[in-house]
């Protein structure tokens, strides 16, 4: 193979074709490579025969983001095989799930748009359905942890620190959702074995369709363009919502469009516990996508970006004013009441601000706040 170390471990080996019609493998005393369909059972069961392979013997299985791509009724074909047939056995499996979330919605559109759609994900959807398959496929026992809880409660501290090392990284956010989306299920046959880690249910708050909470879904339109994390909000009669990270539309980036939330109807809240909500988007091609930035309302439609970063290589040093503007034109719409509502459509106009004095020292995750005084107006 590639190195001495390597082909001392393997022994002496021969590659070609193996004496079963149409599969490929590596044999050497040491070790077995088989290359299989796992749809076709029969020629896995004859393959693995031919290899030597002793079903009496304890085994483990592996299978990393592999049956997910299979078909639900193939892939849990696969399991029920392996049960049945190793009586004694650990079935170890890394693969997606959380299919029909924000973060899910993408991720399903990442791997379709690849050419390998994930086909089972959407017959176990969470780490709880996981664990109910293949207790019913013949295993045992079973458990099912996310990434999240492997990472903060398996890994021990030294190597938590090792990973934080090696290199700069601020995308926790991100990083958080991916773990989610991804678990660990470690099932069980026949050996006195319990993999014992509590599954942890984890809220996705990113994925939710509950964006306002004090409000009533049935009342609230919810807009994906709110499901972003690391944007900067501030309030001017209106709310603007600018930047940070969630969907353009076709994936998950960084953002540089801007939405202007309006929230109408009664003011009581004792009697309007619900409040329909509707969003108008504002043009503001020409800005960075940043996130972990500032917006201080200024008054009169004017809005401040302050620093932020595009990466984690990237922190901004840079001020924007924003200026809001609204047009004589009116976009409406009718909620579930058949109330019509009409809102004048927004626009922005922006520039970038020349600093003078004491440079600003690019920084990211802070706040900014007005300050006034009878000669002088700061930030």
């Amino acid at each position: 193979m590639g190195t001495p170390e390597l082909r001392d471990l393997l022994g002496h080996f021969d590659t070609g074709k193996t004496q079963v019609e149409g599969s490929v493998g590596i044999l050497s005393s040491r070790y077995r490579l088989i290359g299989v369909d796992l749809t076709d059972l029969g020629s896995l069961q004859a393959q693995l025969q031919q290899a030597g392979i002793n079903k009496s013997q304890p085994s483990l299985f592996l299978s990393e983001c592999v049956l997910t791509y299979l078909a639900a009724e193939r892939s849990s074909a696969v399991i029920e095989w392996t049960a049945r047939t190793f009586h004694r056995s650990m079935f170890v499996t890394y693969e997606q799930v959380y299919p029909i979330d924000g973060f899910g919605r993408v991720m399903m559109r990442h791997f379709q748009g690849r050419g390998s759609p994930l086909k089972s994900i959407t017959s176990f959807p969470t780490p709880v359905d996981q664990e109910k398959r293949y207790k019913s496929l013949g295993f045992d026992m079973s458990e099912a942890f996310d990434m999240m809880h492997f990472y903060h409660e398996i890994l021990d501290m030294a190597e938590r620190n090792r990973i934080r090392q090696l290199e700069p990284f601020d995308e926790f956010e991100e990083w958080h959702l991916k773990c989610c989306h991804y678990v660990l299920i470690m099932s069980v046959k026949g050996i006195g074995l319990r993999a014992e880690s509590p599954h942890v249910d984890r809220a996705i708050s990113f994925a939710s369709g509950e964006v306002w909470e004090s409000f009533s879904s049935a009342t609230c339109v919810v807009s994906t363009d709110l499901q972003r994390f690391g944007h900067a909000s501030a309030c001017s009669g209106d709310i603007l919502v600018f930047g940070g990270y969630g969907s353009d539309g076709m994936r998950h980036a960084r953002l540089s469009s801007s939405m202007l939330v309006t929230v109408y109807g009664a003011t009581d809240a004792v009697k309007a516990s619900v409040l329909p909500i509707r969003r108008c988007r504002v043009a503001t091609e020409g800005l960075p996508a940043l996130m972990f930035h500032s917006l201080t309302p200024l008054g009169a439609g004017r809005f401040l970006i302050a620093g932020g970063r595009g990466s984690p290589h990237a922190p901004s040093s840079k001020f924007f004013l924003l200026t809001l503007k609204y047009e004589d034109t009116v976009t409406c719409s009718a909620d579930h009441l058949s109330k019509s509502h009409c809102l004048r459509n927004a626009v922005h106009l922006w520039t970038e601000l020349e600093m003078c004095g004491d440079p600003f020292i690019a920084r990211w995750r802070h706040t900014a706040s007005v300050m006034s005084s009878q000669q002088l107006g700061s930030l």
